[in-house]
């Protein structure tokens, strides 16, 4: 008996096939959780990268702009580049926070990003991992469900009672 007919016939059997399966499956969600655990705790605050300038717009206010902006009492305000910001309450704990005053400067920035483009770079090499994962399982599922019909077929015509011909 050849290597090759020796690996066919052990990993045929139900039980390699489910296991196999089960692996597959296994490692999609280790690396998920993985992924997520490093992104989350290891690398949240870890890395500076630079972002390309078609990906963000800076948005820079002087100091006195940015008493107006903090001014509760003020629906509308103009700011002195002539720009005029209407604001809602929430404006006020969603997008003053992210106001950062500048160094060198007497002025505050805030920095937004368009989209998840930026983002891009950083998942395509853990999708595409997944990706092909998930085609492995699900390529072993097919063939287990394929091998389990030939391993049933043949059973269930076994015992069907014959009906002798008239």
């Amino acid at each position: 008996m050849t290597l090759t007919q020796k690996l066919k016939r052990r990993f045929s059997t139900p039980a390699s096939r489910s296991m196999l399966l089960f692996m597959a499956f296994a490692c999609i969600l280790f690396h998920v959780v993985s992924q997520w655990v490093f992104t989350r705790f290891v690398l949240a605050d870890a890395q500076y990268r630079s972002l390309n300038p078609e990906y963000y717009e800076a948005k820079v206010v002087t100091a006195e702009d940015y008493q107006l902006l903090s001014d509760r009492s003020l629906r509308k305000v103009t700011l002195s580049d002539g720009s005029t910001i209407e604001r809602e309450p929430s404006w006020f704990e969603h997008v003053l926070p992210n106001y950062k005053p500048a160094r060198g400067i007497d002025g505050y920035v805030l920095v937004t990003t368009y989209g998840t483009r930026h983002v891009l770079s950083y998942m395509e090499p853990t999708l595409f991992l997944i990706g092909t994962l998930t085609c492995f399982g699900l390529g072993l599922s097919f063939w287990n469900l394929m091998r389990l019909q030939k391993e049933t077929v043949p059973i269930a015509e076994e015992t069907q009672p014959q009906v002798p011909p008239q």
